[in-house]
């Protein structure tokens, strides 16, 4: 696509991006204008409530304004564009990791790297994410503090299961996040069954029902983000924390690593309530909508 179209290569890649799904565009493009790009995807004004909420919790974090402006501002955007929602409760921990991943080998994407570092830990503190990413994400191994709060039987397993798995490095990381919290879960519920393969039907029910009553903070071992601790989890969070979950049994009785005791499928599912809350969001309809509109 010629960078030289001015406004028109806008138009074209937001055709793009709602008829042809391609949400990355934006980038493969070139284009810069990502807030004036997002006003042509989305609607006018369509991120407002998104945007300024990132950059008012990393405000009063102490974050610099002149960081806010530049490096985070544009994260978000991406982000958002890249999600194809103006919602931060659609953008996906595996999407910010990928993202994140894909930044550290462009050298004049470094800075939009960090402000999507800073984004996750917005999206964590608001329960969309299990955890937030670190500047050295993609490097060594799972941090020493994340398994010092988890019963060893149980890291042993989660370990076992992280160098196994043949998910995408993303998911795999978001998914081992969230077993530890199940195992921290277990260890304070039922500390006399803290391994995979002691747990039974009614142990995997009362994990789905205690989920869907969980606080931002609560199993989640060390978290230095502590300004939302004990407001509830946000759906998208409450949803990854059992589709994780149900993702590790599936793999641990296909492996045959554990004797089955209970179908994950059906009963570590998403409860009609959260399904319900997931459904897709309407701002991200197929509609091509003008600058003023």
């Amino acid at each position: 696509m010629s960078r030289s179209a001015g406004p028109a290569r806008l138009h074209v890649a937001a055709l793009g991006h709602l008829l042809g799904g391609h949400h990355r565009l934006h980038h493969t493009a070139g284009i810069h204008q990502l807030h004036r790009f997002a006003d042509l995807v989305f609607g006018s004004e369509a991120i407002e409530p998104a945007l300024p909420e990132v950059e008012q919790t990393l405000s009063s974090w102490q974050t610099s304004p002149h960081l806010l402006e530049w490096q985070v501002g544009n994260a978000v955007l991406d982000a958002l564009l890249s999600a194809g929602s103006p919602r931060l409760e659609d953008v996906t921990d595996t999407l910010v990791r990928q993202l994140v991943n894909e930044y550290e080998k462009v050298d004049g994407l470094r800075g939009r790297r960090r402000g999507l570092i800073k984004l996750s830990r917005v999206l964590a503190g608001k329960g969309v994410i299990p955890a937030p990413l670190h500047s050295n994400e993609g490097k060594a191994g799972p941090r020493s503090d994340l398994l010092s709060t988890v019963p060893p039987q149980w890291a042993d397993w989660a370990l076992r299961w992280r160098k196994f798995s043949t998910h995408e490095p993303g998911t795999i990381r978001s998914m081992f996040s969230v077993i530890l919290i199940a195992g921290r879960w277990a260890a304070e519920k039922h500390p006399d069954v803290i391994a995979p393969d002691q747990w039974t039907r009614a142990i995997a029910a009362e994990y789905v029902a205690d989920t869907m009553h969980a606080t931002v903070g609560q199993w989640a071992g060390h978290n230095r983000n502590r300004s939302r601790f004990g407001q509830p989890i946000a759906p998208g969070g409450r949803a990854a924390r059992i589709d994780s979950i149900r993702g590790f049994f599936c793999d641990l009785i296909e492996w045959e690593w554990i004797k089955p005791r209970f179908d994950p499928r059906r009963v570590i599912s998403m409860p009609l309530s959260l399904r319900a809350q997931m459904v897709p969001n309407p701002g991200s309809s197929t509609t091509l909508h003008g600058p003023n509109s």
